[in-house]
């Protein structure tokens, strides 16, 4: 028990009206503790960083992957001279850039439903040859109906593009599904 001024009741130490040294709480019943030492604030937890630079960390990378991502898998520039977006001349275009990269897979989405069903391939349609270029000269639209003339260069039937093939076509094409489709095998004559 204690008293108003803090010094233990009946403590050998103490007089009447004498109070005890200061010598902190006790610890153990009759026992002083050693001297109080100075108040020391408790750190503040910061437990918390490193969650949070974790989060912030793995928002930073996926942030770099998506921006990669766009960067690597966004569709080309069109070449100089592309006809406009949804056009008949743009869907020939994108149809020689598939095979130019050698992707007949993706090309064959730029052949008509009815070429589709008869079996036929981009393959099929350049006989097996490489397209090494193609140029629009002109695009006609009538309704559903479309025709566009180009020059298409491909390589030699030997796979050597320096003795390869120049074609001016007329490539017949038709509105399916609100995209233009190639409607009819390519080649027509030989310059």
């Amino acid at each position: 028990m204690t008293h108003d001024s803090g010094t233990p009741w009946g403590s050998e130490d103490s007089v009447a009206g004498e109070s005890a040294p200061e010598t902190g709480p006790a610890t153990d019943i009759g026992a002083p503790a050693a001297a109080s030492s100075p108040v020391t604030r408790p750190r503040s937890d910061r437990s918390w960083l490193a969650p949070l630079a974790t989060i912030a960390g793995l928002f930073l990378v996926l942030m770099l992957a998506a921006t990669a991502s766009v960067i690597v898998f966004a569709p080309s520039k069109p070449p100089a001279g592309a006809s406009r977006a949804g056009s008949p001349s743009a869907a020939v275009q994108a149809w020689a850039l598939a095979m130019e990269a050698g992707d007949s897979t993706t090309a064959d989405q730029y052949l008509s439903s009815r070429l589709r069903s008869q079996g036929t391939t981009s393959d099929d349609i350049l006989f097996g040859q490489k397209v090494t270029a193609l140029s629009v000269v002109s695009e006609s639209i009538q309704g559903d109906s479309a025709t566009v003339q180009v020059t298409l260069v491909t390589s030699s039937f030997l796979g050597d593009s320096s003795g390869g093939l120049t074609t001016a076509s007329s490539v017949p094409m038709v509105l399916e599904n609100g995209g233009w489709k190639i409607d009819n095998a390519i080649f027509d004559s030989s310059i």
